[in-house]
């Protein structure tokens, strides 16, 4: 496992940041001592898929782009593993789907790299609410790509905000989010 103080000793024109964990994730039995942040390389991007309560991931942007498929938090692949809890007392479905939503950011991340099957086209936007409801500000035309192709824009500010959604199955891209706004 790579943290910070590891990549200090290299050089990264640019870095991509899958599921980082927060502080807060009591749950995993593993310390990273320093999580992902700009200084780590060039260009840093996150995509951030499991920040809600209890959810392993961050909310907070840490990146120069930050990702937020479904808004950050529950991902349509992982629904089924919700849909087959009884109750919301079923804390094994309920860990399986928190664990489900957090990796999911790499099946996402993997499926951006053969361009040719899927394109995970995101917006820039305030909120997802916004997005969904169509809200995003006069940024709401600037789109960026979720995933290995993801390039700096040099005229954004650090820490933006990018939202799109995906499907529940691979490729996971939604070809239609570029109609969206």
């Amino acid at each position: 496992m790579f943290d910070n103080s590891t990549l200090q000793k290299c050089h990264l024109e640019a870095s991509n940041g899958l599921m980082p964990r927060s502080s807060r994730s009591f749950l995993l039995s593993f310390h990273i001592s320093s999580p992902v942040d700009r200084s780590d390389a060039d260009f840093v991007d996150i995509i951030h898929s499991s920040n809600r309560t209890l959810g392993f991931g961050i909310e907070d942007p840490i990146g120069d782009i930050d990702f937020y498929p479904n808004g950050g938090e529950s991902q349509p692949k992982c629904q089924m593993d919700e849909d087959k809890s009884e109750s919301k007392k079923d804390v094994t479905a309920i860990l399986k789907s928190k664990a489900c939503n957090h990796k999911a950011a790499i099946f996402y991340f993997l499926h951006s790299i053969d361009m040719n099957q899927c394109i995970f086209l995101a917006t820039k936007c305030d909120s997802y609410s916004d997005f969904q409801e169509g809200l995003c500000s006069n940024d709401s035309y600037l789109k960026e790509q979720m995933g290995l192709p993801a390039v700096p824009v040099p005229e954004l500010a650090p820490k933006s905000k990018f939202y799109l959604r995906t499907s529940a199955s691979p490729p996971y891209c939604l070809q239609d989010d570029a109609d969206l706004q």
